[in-house]
């Protein structure tokens, strides 16, 4: 019995302990994850845009800040609509898949209504339908 306590031990003194894993800088998981990077910084500043359309504390006029939130919006549904759909084709199948995916239809909100009369509830629906 002496002979398997003894044993026992010695295996558990021998196995280190696994170290952390590395710590790596913002940069870097930018660097290697560049379209959920991009989805993040689309998503940021679509977010200030509004802010700033509603509350207008810099900048000469809300209609600029209205146009910058579409177009960010435009640019996160583009990149959502890149991840799920990479490879382009131009045919038939590709065109359906490409309608029945949701990031194609909030690309095609937000640049209907980029050139329009500036609306809240536009803002407001985008915001909320576009980071589901």
């Amino acid at each position: 019995m002496a002979d398997t306590n003894s044993n026992n031990t010695s295996d558990e003194q021998t196995s280190p302990p696994s170290p952390p894993p590395p710590q790596q800088s913002v940069m870097g998981f930018m660097l290697s994850n560049k379209v959920e990077a991009g989805l993040w910084l689309t998503r940021i500043f679509t977010v200030i845009c509004t802010f700033f359309f509603f509350i207008p504390i810099i900048g000469s006029g809300p209609h600029g800040f209205y146009q910058r939130a579409l177009i960010s919006n435009a640019a996160t549904s583009a990149l959502r609509l890149h991840q799920r759909i990479p490879n382009f084709q131009l045919n038939m199948a590709f065109l359906k898949m490409l309608v029945l995916e949701d990031s194609c239809h909030y690309l095609f909100f937000s640049l209907i209504f980029l050139n329009s009369y500036p609306i809240t509830s536009i803002l407001c629906c985008q915001s909320v339908l576009n980071n589901n």
